[in-house]
C-alpha cells in the first residue's frame, strides 16, 4: 500500500543550509554528467527561449545551455539561496548573458504570455503548493506548440531504488530532504489525474526505476 502524500514544508526546502549542501551535491552530478541533460534534448527541449522552474543552484540549466546552441534560460525557484548560488554559477560558466535568475513562485511567474519555447522542471514537482494551478500558468507561458517537460521522484519507489538514492545523497541535510521529497512525491497517477484538468493536450506519463517524467505541449 503506497504511504498518503505528506506535503513538503516551504522551510525545508528555501534555507541557506540546505541550498549549499545541494549546490555541492549537483556540482559534482553535473562533473560526472549526471544530470539530466541529454533527457531533456531528446525530448525535444533543445532550442528558443526556456523556463526552468525550481532552477536550484542552476546546475541542470548551465550545462542544458552547454550542450545547446542560440538559446536563453530563465530560471525560478523560491529560494533566494538557490537564486543567488544560480546567477553566481552562471557568471562563472561565462553563461550570464544567456542565463537570468528571479526567487519566485511559478503558480504566479513573473513572465508575458507566450514568453518561452519550452518549459521544464527537475525535481521540483513535489514542491508546488497547488500543481494544477502551477500548470495552468506554466501553460500560459508557453507559445503555441511549446513544450512541457517535468522529472520528479515517486513516492511508490520500491525500496532498492530508495536505497540506491540514498547512497547518492553527501549529507545528512540532503539526506533528509530526499526523504521529505519522497515523502510529498506524486505517483504516476496522481500527476496523470492533475494534468487532465488542465489545458495541456496530449500529455505522456512516464515511470521510471527512480521516478517518473512527463512530456506535453500546448496545442497550436
Amino acid at each position: 500500500m503506497i504511504a498518503p502524500r505528506i506535503p513538503e514544508t516551504i522551510g525545508a526546502i528555501v534555507g541557506g543550509d540546505h541550498a549549499e549542501a545541494y549546490d555541492r551535491m549537483q556540482a559534482a552530478l553535473r562533473e560526472k554528467g549526471l544530470l539530466e541533460t541529454e533527457e531533456l534534448v531528446r525530448s525535444g527541449v533543445a532550442e528558443g527561449g526556456v523556463l526552468e522552474v525550481g532552477s536550484g543552484p542552476g546546475h541542470l540549466g548551465l550545462s542544458w545551455l552547454e550542450r545547446t546552441r542560440d538559446t536563453r534560460l530563465a530560471g525560478i525557484d523560491r529560494s533566494p539561496h538557490m537564486a543567488r548560488l544560480a546567477a553566481r554559477h552562471a557568471a562563472e560558466a561565462g553563461l550570464a548573458a544567456r542565463a537570468r535568475y528571479v526567487c519566485g513562485d511559478a503558480g504566479a511567474a513573473p513572465f508575458a504570455d507566450g514568453a518561452f519555447d519550452a518549459v521544464f522542471s527537475c525535481r521540483s514537482l513535489h514542491e508546488w503548493s497547488d500543481p494544477g494551478a502551477t500548470l495552468v500558468e506554466l501553460w500560459r507561458v508557453l507559445r503555441r506548440g511549446g513544450r512541457l517537460y517535468l522529472s520528479d521522484l515517486r513516492r511508490d519507489l520500491s525500496p532498492p531504488a530508495r536505497r540506491f538514492l540514498e547512497r547518492r545523497m553527501t549529507s545528512d541535510i540532503v539526506r533528509r530532504g530526499l526523504a521529505a521529497s519522497l515523502a510529498a512525491a506524486y505517483t504516476a497517477a496522481e500527476v496523470a489525474a492533475v494534468l487532465r484538468a488542465t489545458p495541456f493536450g496530449a500529455v505522456t506519463v512516464t515511470e521510471t526505476p527512480l521516478g517518473l517524467h512527463v512530456a506535453a505541449a500546448r496545442a497550436e
